[in-house]
């Protein structure tokens, strides 16, 4: 639907005027009604796409593909990381090493990449060749695709945080299911299993967006801010390196091993430096590649278990 016109009074043409302008006046009603139909459409659909991530999420953590609790990293390159690795497992970046051992990231489909890449080149100072219009265009595409990829990285830090207490929870991807209200025919998202914050005492609650009242039992909200909100009560104030993959769950031993204890703290520590060597994504040193390949060599001495 177009935009009105705008109807400006004539003194020489009022015996038209207020047919034009009243039908201007439902031109504009019309658009707003449209206009707001698909805000409300819009506003839905952002939990379905949060939904998706989140399952995705869930299972990209469960198969140690990516570490989710990087997230609460102490500083912006851990969650910078993090977003760049589940990019490139969604295939949507590309990761390649140059030939001077530098990592460089590439979007697979170029319409993307008009959409989210922002190189420092596109904010340059304005060059002798540009004209004044040429430069503010550069610009302004440039603030316009920084903001579009830090919306992306808003989305995905809420999801990661999402996913983080649907999994502590015990929860899974299985746990977020569409089902449609009997009374208003709407699809709506399920979370059939997940933190009490957010379920409450009934077991199951209708996640939504906005405002919205808490369920029976629960202290926050059922939408995918309280889920992040989950985690971030329990993890933001805590180290990072406490609750790296799924050694989340080791428990400190005072300086007293047994067998059972023991190989808990070795799983959780092997699992951190499996994290830790996925996370640094290619690139080490020479001291570090000589540190790792001994770990090799007495892996690989080892042999295969005995069956």
């Amino acid at each position: 639907m177009s935009n009105t016109e705008l109807v400006m009074f004539n003194p020489t043409e009022i015996a038209v005027f207020g047919n034009k302008l009243l039908a201007a006046i439902v031109m504009h009603e019309a658009i707003k009604e449209e206009a707001e139909a698909a805000l409300q459409q819009a506003a839905k659909q952002e939990n379905f796409f949060d939904v998706e991530i989140a399952k995705a999420l869930v299972h990209l953590h469960k198969d140690e593909t990516i570490d989710l609790y990087k997230v609460y990293g102490e500083d912006k390159a851990s969650s910078a990381s993090l977003y760049r690795q589940i990019l490139v497992s969604l295939g949507v970046l590309k990761r390649t090493i140059t030939d001077n051992d530098t990592v460089e990231y590439a979007f697979t489909d170029p319409k993307l990449e008009a959409q989210y890449y922002f190189p420092s080149s596109m904010n340059d100072a304005k060059k002798e060749s540009e004209s004044e219009e040429e430069y503010k265009t550069r610009t302004t595409e440039y603030t316009r695709r920084r903001a579009q990829r830090n919306a992306l990285n808003n989305r995905l830090a809420r999801c990661c945080k999402a996913a983080i207490a649907l999994i502590e929870s015990g929860a899974d991807a299985s746990s977020l299911v569409y089902r449609e209200n009997k009374d208003t025919g709407l699809v709506e998202v399920v979370l059939t299993k997940g933190p009490a914050e957010v379920v409450g005492t009934k077991g199951e609650v209708v996640i939504v967006t906005g405002n919205a009242a808490k369920a029976e039992g629960a202290s926050l909200t059922p939408t995918f801010s309280g889920l992040a909100k989950v985690a971030d009560n329990k993890h933001k104030a805590a180290p990072a390196a406490a609750k790296s993959g799924e050694g989340a769950t080791r428990k400190d031993t005072d300086g007293k091993t047994n067998l059972a204890n023991g190989e808990q703290d070795f799983l959780a520590m092997a699992n951190t430096f499996l994290m830790m060597i996925k996370g640094r994504e290619g690139v080490f040193t020479d001291t570090e590649r000589t540190a790792m390949l001994n770990v090799y060599g007495e892996i690989k001495a080892l042999g295969k278990p005995a069956k």
